[in-house]
């Protein structure tokens, strides 16, 4: 078991409970789909090994594009392009960060707080960056 998946299976009961109201459905379907991936709820697979011919079942996955266990070949494989295209020198990051008080907006309101997020971030360094 992976340790989001873990995590998931502790505590998104509790976290469900209080803030699930107010959750986009795509985060509970994920949710779920990450706690059940590679079990008994996913079905299985038979497979005959060719050299002692006993039959293994094996749990499928839930091929959610969120899911680390089901896309880690993927990221592993778009990080090593990512690291290929990237421009010799030094990096930094930058982190933007909203007042608690307008997070349970943000919550409740995603594309429109995160477009709104990302138009003010980005003028925000064209700024600096012009100046």
């Amino acid at each position: 078991m992976g340790a989001i998946q873990q995590i998931f299976r502790l505590y998104a009961p509790s976290y469900i409970e209080k803030f699930g109201k107010d959750m986009p459905k795509n985060h509970l379907k994920t949710i779920d789909a990450i706690t059940s991936c590679r079990t008994q709820a996913q079905g299985f697979t038979v497979y005959e090994c060719d050299k002692c011919r006993k039959l293994h079942h094996i749990y499928r996955g839930c091929g959610n594009r969120h899911c680390p266990t089901c896309q880690n070949g993927k990221a592993l494989d778009w990080l090593d392009r990512q690291l290929e295209r990237q421009l010799p020198g030094h990096h930094f990051m930058i982190t933007f960060t909203v007042p608690q008080s307008i997070r349970p907006f943000m919550r409740t309101h995603q594309k429109q707080a995160y477009s709104a997020l990302f138009k003010a971030s980005s003028q925000s360094i064209k700024k600096l960056a012009r100046d």
